[in-house]
């Protein structure tokens, strides 16, 4: 089992850091470690095939830098603090099943996620931060602004107050930030199909992104 502290270094600030690092069908406890006593800097570094053995959530003091994970194994979902750095980070496979930033009550990042979710074929739910940076897959992940609430005569358009762009619309609202990201339901379910008919009749509106062509 690798421990990444053993390949961290400590900076003039204090930081851990790990860099310039390729990891290749690793077995790790958590990846990184629960309540540390000082920072953490992940840079220029790789994952591919790696799992770990108690999940893996990325907290608040945590900046990923360049980073790039490849069917990462951690379980059911990657839990990320909406306080946590990410700049360059992507995704690519269909492991996490679900990719989760959300706040924890502390306090969002200075700096908004860049994040490329463009090969990621996990579920993705993504609030309480800035999407601008965040560059999706149109075919299975959507932006969804909390103006949806107040905008849409969701009636008028014949849409049910339980569409499941509203459901998501409270969910950003909820988390106090002005829009999410989101998968489509799984496909091959009714409600993959009734959110597939819904996105259509609000982008016709342009109240959501269009599906691609």
């Amino acid at each position: 089992m690798r421990d990444l502290s053993a390949d961290a270094v400590v900076d003039a600030e204090g930081r851990a850091v790990l860099a310039g690092r390729d990891y290749a069908d690793e077995t790790f406890p958590t990846l990184l470690p629960g309540a540390p006593s000082r920072p953490w800097t992940i840079e220029r570094t790789t994952f591919e095939r790696c799992r770990t053995e108690s999940g893996f959530f990325i907290d608040a003091w945590a900046t990923l830098r360049d980073v790039t994970f490849v069917d990462l194994d951690c379980g059911d979902a990657l839990h990320v603090s909406a306080g946590a750095t990410l700049e360059g980070v992507t995704l690519v496979g269909h492991r996490p099943r679900m990719l989760w930033i959300r706040p924890d009550g502390g306090p969002v990042a200075a700096r908004p996620p860049v994040l490329d979710l463009t090969r990621f074929e996990g579920e993705v739910s993504i609030t309480g931060v800035p999407t601008g940076g965040i560059v999706l897959d149109d075919a299975r992940q959507v932006r969804v602004r909390r103006a949806l609430l107040d905008e849409v005569d969701w009636a008028g358009l014949g849409l049910a107050r339980t569409s499941y762009w509203r459901l998501m619309a409270r969910k950003v609202q909820a988390d106090g930030s002005d829009d999410g990201v989101f998968s489509l339901p799984r496909p091959g379910t009714p409600s993959h199909e009734r959110a597939v008919a819904d996105r259509a009749v609000l982008a016709a509106h342009d109240h959501l992104e269009p599906a691609p062509a």
